[in-house]
């Protein structure tokens, strides 16, 4: 067995001194066998002599500098061809292997193969009279089409607050729980988040609606933000009037927000959409086209207050290069979300809210 032996020294500090207090070269050695450790000693292979306690405490020494004392130790490996190892010549070995983490895996599986489960979701797809108001907003599938899926309570409960609350309150229900109203394709994208956390981007892309409808009202507040995240990325000028429909009837301020930026960075192109079109025919397409003409043509308006004439607003621009812009009240109601956000930050403002408050804060701060 190679013998591994030791230098020990209390390094001098100040550079002007060459002296250092070492201890001879030791071996690391034990004077008890493997299976002996109950009798075990334990073995100094140090010295109590290495240094005085004058000489450490008299700073002109050097070995004491600021309270801190620097203790250096040297080791020598033999390596088997002789010599002594240097760092290149000892064996690295890699990281322990760890298999990366299956849970999402195992839980979807379950979901899928329905072990274990001991209660089942029976999903109709046309809504009746007495689900009318819960199942509000969302699409039905097919007349009478029912799916029924298996799941586990216990996974439920902790995931759906809602679902949670009713299993609580009624617990000598069935093991089977109807839901009216809700496409089964929908809820079945609605379980898998349940199990994995996570949703495939083909059902946000096709079902984001409804399972906008789902996570409202079993209260799972991150599959919201996933599908207005979603909704956010995807935004175009050929489907902002859809989303901003859908933002005005689920109460999603972001993508509000954004879609009426949009809006009005492209007004001409979205006024040309059928869907535009389609929108100002709805009864309840009235609220919407005035916000839209408001964001627009009053940002128009602001336009001529604050820029004047074609010169004027040339002028205006080449000042502007030469001098930091002065915030105004006007300005700033026609500034974009992302740039409020940005001056709000600069000011050490909450950038939390919808775009009147980032707009209310804002002011308030120029007063």
């Amino acid at each position: 067995m190679p013998v591994v032996t030791f230098t020990l020294r209390i390094a001098n500090q100040d550079a002007s001194k060459s002296k250092e207090r070492a201890l001879p070269t030791k071996t690391f050695v034990r004077d008890v066998a493997d299976n002996d450790i109950p009798n075990f000693k334990a073995v100094c292979w140090g010295s109590p002599n290495i240094i005085s306690q004058s000489d450490m405490a008299d700073a002109s020494q050097g070995f004491r500098v600021n309270d801190t004392v620097r203790i250096e130790l040297d080791l020598t490996v033999p390596n088997a061809g002789g010599g002594a190892l240097t760092h290149s010549d000892v064996p690295v070995e890699g990281p322990v292997a760890v298999a990366p983490s299956s849970i999402i895996k195992e839980l979807e599986g379950m979901l899928k193969s329905g072990t274990g489960s001991d209660i089942q979701f029976e999903v109709t797809g046309a809504a009746d009279d007495d689900d009318a108001g819960a199942a509000a907003g969302t699409a039905a599938a097919a007349a009478g089409a029912t799916e029924t899926f298996s799941a586990h309570k216990n996974i439920i409960k902790v995931r759906c607050p809602a679902l949670a609350a009713h299993f609580e309150h009624h617990p000598g229900d069935s093991d089977t729980v109807r839901i009216l109203g809700v496409e089964p394709a929908a809820f079945k994208a609605f379980l898998v988040y349940v199990y994995t956390d996570e949703v495939a981007d083909d059902a946000l892309a096709a079902m984001g609606d409804h399972l906008i409808d789902l996570a409202t009202r079993y209260q799972c507040t991150r599959l919201r933000q996933l599908c207005e995240a979603h909704l956010l990325s995807t935004l175009s000028v050929s489907n902002v009037v859809d989303r901003l429909l859908l933002a005005d009837q689920r109460d999603l301020g972001a993508l509000e927000d954004a879609c009426l930026d949009c809006i009005k960075a492209n007004d001409a192109k979205v006024m040309e959409t059928s869907a535009y079109a389609a929108m100002a025919r709805r009864p309840d397409g009235g609220l919407l086209v005035s916000k839209i003409m408001s964001e627009v043509f009053g940002s128009r308006e602001r336009k001529r207050d604050d820029g004047g004439d074609a010169a004027g607003a040339a002028a205006g621009a080449a000042a502007a290069a030469a001098a930091p812009v002065v915030l105004t009240p006007a300005l700033v109601r026609d500034m974009l979300v992302a740039d409020l956000r940005v001056e709000l930050e600069k000011r050490n403002l909450s950038t939390v809210g919808r775009k009147h408050h980032l707009v209310q804060r804002l002011i308030s701060n120029l007063e």
